[in-house]
């Protein structure tokens, strides 16, 4: 029965990836399909038989059929990314070298075309296009007041609370031999290397810029994305990446709305603003794909992690007490967790999987289960923070969060 089990889930899983696939190859065509909206418009702007504008307002609106033309050029360049993008992270040829579900994923995206008649679900057009908008919070020059609202605080805090003395705390977990007795009559003393890096677990790691920054602090790190949107534009960003500003794409040309003008709409962001690899260099880092709950809940997971991170993290659970859990599970004594975020919780108004409650709490009632589940509070405040928004836009997606460090205690 599990071996029948695991099948289905592979199968399920899949399936989930072709459909993803197919989102990001069909981009340019779902991308057109909103630009000729946009052309129907104003052709009844024009079109006097069907109650057009008057000449006098017609040649107000010149400006619109020139938006359309530098949409078009802008989606094409998004496009040649995805593009580029599946063609790397979704090989074909004989040397592929990555998951080996990955290497089925473009005869999956196939036999999902043909099931759907080639149609992409306009939620997955959203998720398409809010890959993009991400991929510039994590990896472009205009994410970084983003990052540093978020991002920045967390790995300050962390670096504080558990790089601070970490080598000389940490000596007594390490099988270096001090003091008499550690070593025979005579022989030299062991080579004291290094001590190993501080773990850190980032749930909802998304595209591992946090994940990165904080390599880059000095700590071994692991991620955890469940969303294979992250995961394959993640994966891309992390480990094909060759050079800073690389790659070119238009992240916010699909919508009129609260633009200040055209060229702000259609303006190019260059990523990734840093070489990945470069911020690598003082830490280690590793990704984990899956459900946070099922794939560190398990029991070897127990005490493995010195900090956890999470940056607009917990809202996304359908029962937050279970992510409260795991992160406590995987705490050593001691171990510190950083979180920022507002509480939006996604499973609002939706339904849950089948048997599974929705949990939606206050800030006041999250913090007392936090407590309940064994955590200490150790310091809270409210930050503002933005999150995927467009920095030019007259519109923003500005959230109060909490900013609070807890701690499993020490006994």
């Amino acid at each position: 029965m599990k071996g029948a089990k695991k099948n289905h889930e592979d199968e399920e899983e899949l399936r989930a990836i072709g459909r993803i696939v197919h989102a990001f190859s069909h981009y340019q065509a779902d991308a057109e399909a909103e630009f000729r909206r946009w052309e129907e418009n104003y052709a009844k702007c024009v079109n006097s038989d069907v109650g057009g504008l008057s000449p006098e307002h017609q040649a107000m609106l010149t400006c619109i059929p020139a938006r359309v033309t530098g949409a078009r050029q802008a989606a094409l360049q998004n496009s040649r990314f995805f593009r580029t993008m599946l063609s790397e992270v979704c090989g074909k040829a004989a040397d592929y070298e990555g998951p080996p579900i990955l290497a089925l994923a473009p005869a999956a995206a196939e036999r999902h075309a043909a099931a759907t008649r080639n149609r992409v679900s306009a939620e997955d057009v959203g998720r398409v296009r809010y890959a993009l908008r991400n991929l510039v919070r994590d990896w472009g020059v205009e994410g970084a007041v983003e990052r540093a609202q978020s991002y920045g605080l967390i790995v300050a805090e962390l670096t504080q609370r558990v790089l601070g003395g970490w080598g000389a705390s940490s000596l007594g977990g390490l099988s270096i031999g001090t003091g008499v007795g550690s070593s025979p009559l005579g022989a030299p003393e062991p080579p004291r290397g290094p001590p190993k890096p501080p773990k850190v677990l980032v749930p909802g790691a998304g595209l591992g810029r946090l994940c990165l920054d904080l390599c880059a602090a000095g700590f071994s790190v692991v991620g955890n994305e469940f969303s294979y949107y992250m995961l394959l534009l993640s994966s891309f960003v992390l480990n094909h990446s060759r050079e800073a500003e690389e790659f070119v794409v238009h992240p916010w040309v699909h919508g009129c709305h609260n633009h200040r003008s055209e060229a702000d709409q259609l303006r190019p962001a260059v990523v990734p603003d840093v070489l990945p690899a470069d911020l690598a260099q003082n830490g280690e880092l590793c990704m984990a794909a899956g459900d946070f709950a099922e794939v560190f809940g398990r029991a070897e997971e127990e005490g493995a992690f010195e900090a956890v991170a999470t940056s607009f993290f917990l809202d996304t659970a359908p029962n937050v007490v279970r992510y409260l859990e795991v992160i406590y599970h995987v705490l050593k004594p001691g171990g510190v967790w950083v979180n920022v975020g507002p509480l939006l919780y996604h499973w609002s108004g939706q339904d849950c999987e089948a048997g599974e409650p929705c949990v939606e709490l206050s800030l006041s009632a999250l913090e007392a289960v936090a407590q309940r589940v064994g955590f200490r509070l150790e310091r809270k405040s409210m930050v503002q923070a933005d999150f995927v928004s467009d920095p030019r836009s007259m519109q923003k997606n500005t959230y109060d969060c909490v900013f609070w460090t807890m701690v499993k205690p020490a006994s």
